[in-house]
């Protein structure tokens, strides 16, 4: 859902720079105030969804998963309840159908390579948030994000 709101937003920033005076983007201050306003409109920060919060964590916790720990360095986000939700999250993922459980992957990087044509990843991705919102809304480790 995230990917589809900024793809959204990047249109409302084409359509605004299309709907600027001409005359405006005639001289190089009219050209660069136009992008200026787009990038602003484009890159302001945006808000963190109860569900985005679990999918970073679950991310952040496939990445912590896959490193050796080495002495006694422990990582700052490595305690018992960020492990707790990184694993719950890689179980309910675990648990979505093929399509929603690669899109995942590859919507936060683990993945890098998309191996189905015949479908979107947006959608995809969008049919995951549907589907594992519910799942985080009631588990006990991701409860507490959406409270």
């Amino acid at each position: 859902m995230q990917i589809m709101k900024k793809i959204a937003d990047v249109r409302k920033a084409i359509f605004r720079l299309c709907v600027v005076a001409w005359s405006k983007l005639k001289t190089k201050e009219g050209i660069m105030a136009a992008m200026n306003e787009i990038s602003m409109m484009v890159e302001a920060p945006e808000r963190k969804t109860p569900y985005t919060m679990v999918i970073d964590i679950w991310a952040r916790w496939i990445a912590l998963r896959d490193e050796p720990h080495s002495g006694g360095d422990i990582h700052p986000q490595d305690s018992k309840d960020f492990m707790k939700a990184g694993e719950a999250a890689e179980l309910m993922i675990n648990d979505l159908p093929r399509v929603n459980w690669w899109a995942m992957r590859k919507s936060q990087g683990i993945a890098t390579v998309w191996i189905f044509p015949n479908h979107s990843l947006l959608d995809a991705v969008a049919e995951a948030e549907e589907i594992l919102t519910p799942k985080m809304r009631n588990h006990i480790a991701t409860r507490r994000f959406f409270n």
